[in-house]
């Protein structure tokens, strides 16, 4: 784990981070995230790649809160997963990302894990991602080419659950889901 001394632009929002005695605030979380101009220079010495899933790179942490640089290879993304308890917020330092939403596919059964996609967006360098709670998204590096390095943050540290599409969807035109638990699949994109 890089020290915050050896990114010395992060020291002003590991200061901020520092000083939480509670869950940190969406609004809060934004605003520190857009009003902080970090670049992917800033966190260079953060930046580690795995060439089997996207790497979680700590910079700083307390009770209250994680700061990771997440470092992905073209082709990578997270499971479908919620943020339980979580704030999260993340920046686009490179590349673009990609967020599949979700929802539950079955009202009648609040603990089902079966989800169907509902939107896509794609996240270009500069631009902030937030979720919260039971928000249901994956992130994926769709490129097949480039590299995706984000900031986040997750106030308190992230906690999740995971979750599955539901297999009565399989429609022509639903979202792809070729990645489990960051992970490319064999053979598919």
């Amino acid at each position: 784990m890089p020290a915050p001394s050896e990114c010395p632009r992060l020291k002003p929002i590991c200061s901020y981070l520092d000083s939480l005695t509670g869950r940190m605030d969406m609004v809060v979380l934004e605003q520190v995230l857009r009003e902080n101009p970090i670049t992917i220079d800033d966190v260079e010495k953060a930046c580690a790649f795995n060439e089997e899933r996207y790497q979680r790179n700590k910079v700083a942490f307390s009770d209250w809160y994680d700061l990771l640089v997440i470092c992905w290879r073209p082709g990578q993304g997270t499971a479908i997963h919620d943020h339980t308890e979580s704030s999260c917020g993340f920046k686009i330092l490179k590349g673009t990302a990609s967020e599949i939403v979700y929802e539950r596919s079955s009202d009648a059964d609040p603990d089902s894990l079966l989800v169907r996609p509902v939107r896509k967006r794609a996240y270009a360098a500069g631009e902030i991602c937030l979720a919260q709670d039971q928000d249901i998204h994956r992130i994926i590096n769709e490129s097949s080419s480039n590299d995706l390095v984000t900031l986040h943050i997750y106030s308190p540290p992230l906690h999740m659950k995971f979750y599955e599409v539901d297999p009565s969807l399989n429609a022509p035109g639903s979202v792809s889901t070729n990645t489990e638990l960051g992970r490319l699949l064999s053979g598919r994109r």
